[in-house]
């Protein structure tokens, strides 16, 4: 029920940025051959591991393949909280980009703008 990569491989274009694959039910989608396709067409690899926590592909865990590891709290998931996710990446730039989008867009999160040094100003920087 995973990702097939010749399926992606048929539909990949030239509007094609990034494959999605989702590992449902803990078993992990074949990340070799979507890795080397990716690779091949110069697309990045968003994974969603909301039924894969703990899951691994060739001794390598879930979510630690592409640009992205996108993981869910929802209470249906293998590790619930009730609501709320998070997104895993190696990349420091990319980290910041999703903390601001994280915060709608804003350049400076809750406590930077409310803490106990008083009202700090900030800017909507892009959409969120």
């Amino acid at each position: 029920m995973n990702l097939d990569p010749a399926a992606v491989e048929a539909a990949v274009n030239d509007r094609t940025r990034a494959i999605v694959p989702v590992h449902f039910a803990g078993q992990p989608c074949d990340m070799t051959a979507l890795g080397a396709l990716a690779q091949r067409h110069g697309l990045r690899i968003i994974e969603d591991c909301a039924h894969a926590i703990e899951s691994e592909f060739q001794g390598q865990k879930t979510g630690t393949f592409g640009a992205f590891g996108c993981h869910s709290f929802f209470v249906t998931k293998n590790l619930p909280t009730g609501e709320g996710g998070m997104v895993i990446t190696d990349s420091e730039a990319d980290a910041e980009r999703l903390r601001r989008l994280s915060m709608h867009g804003m350049s400076a999160n809750s406590w930077q703008r409310f803490g106990s040094a008083g009202y700090r100003h900030y800017e909507v920087v892009e959409s969120g």
